[in-house]
């Protein structure tokens, strides 16, 4: 049934009635995003687009005998009065979410890509470190230890955004003064090679 919907969201998009989010920096608009039990619908933020969203979901319910739950259902708007803000809720039927939050563990945002955003990717990987007993392990143990788990968690949400130069910064600096601890103290090693 997710096709027969993706169909149908196409087709609105290719009469356009049904004008989607652009890309910025490019010509190309996205309507949808499905995901197993999610679903992400983009759209203009104005009345007659969201009468066509409405119509699509109810013509998608009335095909697959599906119901959309109105409850989990949210809308997120920016950039956009009152006025349309409501008419839309009123449309639609869902409630407001604001910006940013997250889906499928990536966040939504509008504006600058900041630090914070990526806070639980940098902590994750601080986590990752604090269980492990740098002591313990040799340097080619720590250093597979990195290639193979440490280097891994951000590149989920490095599919999806680019990350700030000081993230990356962030997360070169733990990963290299895990690797570069003395094996019987605590001291930190004078890096001779890179990873």
């Amino acid at each position: 049934m997710a096709e027969a919907f993706s169909r149908i969201i196409k087709s609105k998009h290719g009469q356009g009635l049904w004008r989607g989010a652009r890309i910025e920096g490019t010509s190309v608009s996205v309507t949808h995003s499905l995901f197993v039990d999610a679903t992400l619908l983009f759209g203009k933020s104005n009345v007659q687009e969201a009468k066509h969203i409405r119509q699509t979901l109810d013509l998608y319910m009335a095909v697959s005998s599906q119901r959309i739950n109105a409850q989990k259902s949210k809308i997120y708007v920016f950039n956009t009065n009152d006025v349309i803000t409501r008419k839309n809720f009123d449309t639609l039927g869902f409630s407001q979410e604001c910006l940013p939050t997250t889906y499928l563990g990536i966040p939504f945002f509008v504006g600058a890509n900041k630090l914070a955003y990526w806070k639980v990717i940098i902590d994750r990987i601080k986590n990752a470190i604090s269980t492990w007993k740098a002591r313990w392990l040799s340097l080619s143990g720590r250093l597979l230890l990195i290639k193979i788990v440490l280097s891994s968690i951000p590149n989920y949400f490095m599919s999806a955004l680019k990350a700030p130069a000081g993230v990356i910064h962030h997360i070169e600096k733990l990963i290299r003064s895990f690797l570069w601890r003395d094996n019987m103290s605590e001291e930190k090693k004078i890096p001779l090679i890179s990873i």
